[in-house]
Order: structure tokens, then C-alpha cells, then sequence
């Protein structure tokens, strides 16, 4: 029970880390809908 407790809560952080990163790459590269492939990449680079 600990274990999937801790695990959820890694994920969950996982998550919101990389949301974060999108939604500032998005803030900075201005307005626009973006593909499921540049959301990913944006999630990739490492200047985000």
C-alpha cells in the first residue's frame, strides 16, 4: 500500500514538472494551437 502511495506521488510530480514545461514554452512562443508531436517536443528540450 506505501508502495503504490509513493509511486502515485512520483507520478503525479512527473506530471506537473512537465505540464510546467510546456505551459512556459507555449508563454513564450506565443499563442497557437499545437499537435500532440510539438507537445511532446516541447516536453523534450532542454531549454524549457
Amino acid at each position: 500500500m506505501l508502495g503504490s502511495g509513493v509511486t502515485l506521488a512520483a507520478f503525479i510530480a512527473l506530471e506537473v514538472w512537465l505540464l510546467g514545461r510546456v505551459f512556459r514554452a507555449s508563454q513564450l512562443a506565443g499563442s497557437g494551437k499545437r499537435s500532440l508531436g510539438q507537445i511532446a517536443a516541447l516536453m523534450r528540450r532542454a531549454d524549457a
